[in-house]
């Protein structure tokens, strides 16, 4: 009788049948990441502070009407990623001086030459194998943690929200380093002559492909150049690293090897010194640290609730029989 009335009561999309509600299941990431490219797009029509203020009220919005629940998780996730960006595109203009020459001296105190410089020299021709399979990898960042999301949504729903809490507090925590420590990366220290010759590989080679690529991912995305301390491409790719590791040793390993990658091929490429880098990986660990911290305490008093619901329910069974 107890589990009778507790069917009753669930909502009616709870009882589709299974193909069905596995449709929807599917559906939901894709139409929210077709919102999310709505509010991204709406910065073309609101630059600037206004956008800030729409997507302030678009995450206000989403507490307020939406329960709490996956989808919710996902919204925030998409709105939180908004904000992000279009606060990075300001963190250049608060008046502090440009960093350039601290992350040189750090990597040559360790390598005794420029890691960048060292790496194109050996390796860079415009089209070859290894500047494409580079950009790959760094292309990755613009969507692999979506769409590890989106696998956590779909196979462990039960890790979604500590992923997500991960990622929003790696992006400010990030974000404030920005604000304060504003850094040139390799290309940028190269132009203004303060390191030997360094190409930002990435447009150009995507100029070969398609003339107005960067342009338009820049557009869209919010540009800010010295925007190198922590690499933020590092600490999401070690999130994701993280996140596979506790899922399981095979994942975890792949996820590392995947981090790694993405370092090297952000120093190739010029966009990141090594000390980027670490600290991007640094600042993964201390974002995931402070959130379990922050968590642990609700997770836990939800396993309580959870256990004596359980409880009650077998309780009445027994009464019942």
């Amino acid at each position: 009788m107890q589990t009778a009335r507790i069917l009753e009561s669930a909502p009616q999309w709870e009882r589709m049948p299974k193909i069905g509600l596995a449709l929807v299941n599917l559906a939901k990431p894709f139409s929210l990441l077709a919102l999310f490219i709505g509010v991204f797009q709406a910065r073309t029509l609101m630059p600037g502070p206004a956008h800030i203020g729409f997507v302030l009220l678009f995450i206000g919005l989403i507490y307020g009407v939406l329960p709490e629940s996956g989808y919710r998780t996902f919204t925030l996730y998409f709105a939180a990623f908004a904000l992000f960006n279009d606060l990075r595109i300001f963190a250049d203009d608060i008046g502090l001086p440009i960093n350039y020459l601290y992350p040189i001296r750090f990597d040559e105190a360790i390598f005794q030459v420029n890691p960048s410089a060292w790496l194109q020299q050996r390796l860079y021709q415009p089209g070859n194998l290894a500047t494409w399979a580079a950009i790959l990898v760094y292309t990755t960042y613009f969507f692999g943690h979506y769409a590890f999301a989106i696998m956590l949504w779909w196979l462990k729903r039960g890790q979604l929200l500590l992923f997500v809490n991960v990622v929003i507090a790696t992006l400010f925590l990030g974000l404030t380093v920005y604000y304060v420590l504003p850094t040139a990366p390799p290309w940028l220290a190269a132009d203004n002559g303060d390191l030997q010759q360094v190409e930002r590989v990435v447009p150009l080679a995507q100029s070969d492909l398609w003339s107005s690529a960067y342009s338009k991912g820049s557009s869209l995305a919010g540009r800010n150049d010295v925007a190198a301390m922590p690499s933020l491409h590092t600490a999401l790719s070690f999130v994701i690293a993280m996140m596979a590791w506790r899922i399981g040793r095979v994942p975890g390993v792949l996820g590392f090897a995947y981090a790694g990658a993405m370092g090297l091929c952000l120093v190739y490429l010029g966009e990141h010194y090594v000390v980027d880098v670490l600290a991007g990986a640094v600042t993964a660990a201390v974002a995931w640290r402070v959130v379990v911290m922050a968590t642990q305490p609700r997770a836990l008093e939800a396993r309580v609730d959870a256990s004596q619901g359980r409880a009650a329910i077998e309780s009445d069974a027994y009464e019942v029989s």
